[in-house]
């Protein structure tokens, strides 16, 4: 045992290697904040909202974010978060570890990303530069170390790539099951990749029937739709019972009617975002929409009952300023590259 042991160990070294490094880097920044940023800051734009559901769901009221009755069902957030904190309460009697868990787990993605090169890169220095590079990424372990469902979907949408690109070279069922079990979990921590199995089987049809002409992976791609169905469905299911609606999260129009929107309006008219914003919730109080007039809790529109209006709404900004939403359109993505909030998050938690 000990000679296979240590075989595997040397055969795997540059994966053991970046893996520490990369816990070891996360561990320190846990390590250096100060205690009192590990109860507030840390929580996150909706950390306060995942410990809530988990406390209530701890305490048998369902899955709701409310802080006090009534307990209201919540249709924004899916589970698979506040359940892990739930767990982690119940395993250590704090919410905490949580952030020490998902270090572990985000440790891994350097690995995953050798495994992923590996597939079509054989050069060790290649590896080498790439493990270390995903191991000290800024954005990633500020994705990772706090309260949030950004974390743990990264990680399992890594992971089902990863199976993916591993099926598409392999033929084998092993990574079909593995990919529709990571990306189904992805999609109960953030319901962005809801739509993934659409976009994926022109894919499997072409590689199944253009380049490959063989049918192993138009099964693969049935194995996969059902694993990713089986974990998605009771999800859905509980939705259509409580809202009366197939969907995974009320986001969608939710958040292109205060964000989308609401930011392409900004754009044309001058304001700065939140002027733009408070102008959205003028214009459904106005109209009716909305019971409380504005400054209103964002809960109240994203009841899956207002979809409709808010699509209607959010058209209906977008029609009346192209020219704005072309701009956006432009501007998303280099702010997406050049302007990240790990540096303010480091800064604020590690002053100089």
């Amino acid at each position: 045992f000990r000679a296979r042991a240590n075989a595997w160990v040397y055969a795997h070294r540059l994966e053991l290697c970046v893996f520490t490094l990369a816990l070891l880097v996360r561990l320190l920044i846990i390590s250096l904040a100060p205690a009192k940023e590990i109860t507030t800051y840390w929580l996150g734009a909706d950390g306060g909202d995942y410990v809530n559901q988990a406390q209530n769901m701890l305490d048998g009221r369902g899955f709701s974010r409310s802080e006090s009755e009534p307990y209201l069902p919540d249709a924004l957030h899916t589970p698979l978060y506040p359940a892990m904190l739930a767990a982690t309460r119940i395993l250590f009697g704090s919410f905490i570890p949580i952030i020490v868990i998902e270090s572990f787990l985000s440790s891994l993605l350097p690995v995953l990303g050798i495994l992923m090169a590996r597939l079509f890169v054989q050069r060790r220095s290649v590896l080498t530069a790439l493990g270390i590079f995903l191991a000290l990424e800024p954005h990633l372990i500020f994705n990772t170390i706090f309260f949030a469902t950004e974390g743990i979907s990264v990680i399992l949408i890594t992971w089902g790539t990863y199976e993916l690109l591993a099926l598409g070279k392999t033929e084998r069922s092993r990574h079909a099951i593995l990919a529709g079990i990571a990306f189904g979990l992805a999609t109960l921590a953030r319901p962005i990749t809801t739509y993934l199995p659409l976009f994926l089987l022109p894919l499997f049809l072409y590689q199944g029937y253009i380049v490959s002409r063989t049918r192993p992976l138009l099964k693969a791609f049935g194995i996969f739709l059902c694993m990713f169905a089986l974990l998605i469905t009771p999800w859905l299911v509980r939705n259509y019972i409580v809202f009366d609606s197939i969907s995974m999260s009320s986001a969608s129009w939710f958040n292109v009617y205060t964000r989308l929107a609401t930011t392409v309006r900004a754009i044309d008219t001058g304001d700065d975002f939140y002027t733009s914003y408070h102008t959205s919730l003028d214009d459904l109080a106005r109209k009716g929409y909305i019971t409380h007039p504005p400054p209103v809790e964002e809960e109240e529109i994203q009841h899956p009952s207002f979809a409709p209006v808010l699509r209607q709404e959010s058209l209906r900004i977008l029609g009346e300023h192209p020219k704005a939403l072309a701009l956006y359109l432009l501007i998303t993505p280099f702010t997406l590259l050049t302007q990240s909030n790990a540096l303010g998050y480091y800064s604020s938690i590690y002053p100089l």
